[in-house]
């Protein structure tokens, strides 16, 4: 959230107007869009919206429609205080993704992520948390076939379950997905970086 207004009643479609307000600001034309984790319904709505301005989308470690996010956690007091919270969360989670929660360089970015989320307190992140659970607004089935959206998951996430993503892969009409068996919710972002970069680059100048 960082230093971003708090929007009463947003939705997941409000997001793609935000980006075409932005590109055309740019003057970029084509682009294409990719989302982590919560970020998946928002890349999912640009698809649905505006897949006349996008190269492709990419999906990684994504949620699906009626997840549920849970209660979220409270306003971090400081940046150590999410240090002690990723910390705990290393406790249950399956290898991959513990080597890269107990790495002091992801360490350092995930907790400055999380204290960024919180900067204004908990009602952004709460609201969001909802937002997850509730109806997004459009159906994955509804997504053009004009724009590839890309995929990629870990079968050992339990933030996501896979069971989620094989369900989001199969419900999208023109859905390219890969789930890696050795690989969690985080470590697929941090193993294959490169190879979701180029892909994504990689349509770029197929218009």
């Amino acid at each position: 959230m960082g230093f971003s207004d708090f929007k009463q009643e947003r939705a997941f479609l409000d997001w793609p107007d935000d980006i075409i307000e932005l590109a055309d600001f740019l003057q970029i034309e084509k682009f294409a869009v990719e989302g982590v984790s919560g970020g998946g319904p928002y890349a999912l709505a640009s698809a649905y919206r505006i897949a006349h301005r996008l190269t492709n989308a990419g999906i990684l470690s994504g949620t699906g429609p009626k997840w549920n996010a849970g209660e979220p956690w409270r306003k971090p007091r400081s940046l150590e205080d999410t240090k002690d919270f990723w910390l705990e969360c290393s406790k249950w989670l399956k290898e991959p993704d513990r080597k890269v929660v107990l790495n002091t360089k992801t360490l350092k970015l995930l907790s400055e992520e999380l204290f960024e989320a919180f900067r204004q307190g908990a009602d952004g992140p709460a609201y969001e948390a909802k937002m997850y659970g509730k109806d997004w607004g459009f159906r994955l089935e509804d997504i053009s076939q004009d724009v590839d959206v890309h995929l990629w998951h870990g079968e050992l996430d339990l933030n996501v379950p896979i069971s989620t993503a094989r369900a989001v892969a199969s419900a999208i009409p023109n859905c390219k997905a890969k789930f890696y068996p050795q690989e969690g919710h985080y470590s697929t972002l941090l193993n294959h970086l490169e190879e979701i970069f180029k892909t994504l680059k990689s349509d770029t100048f197929r218009i």
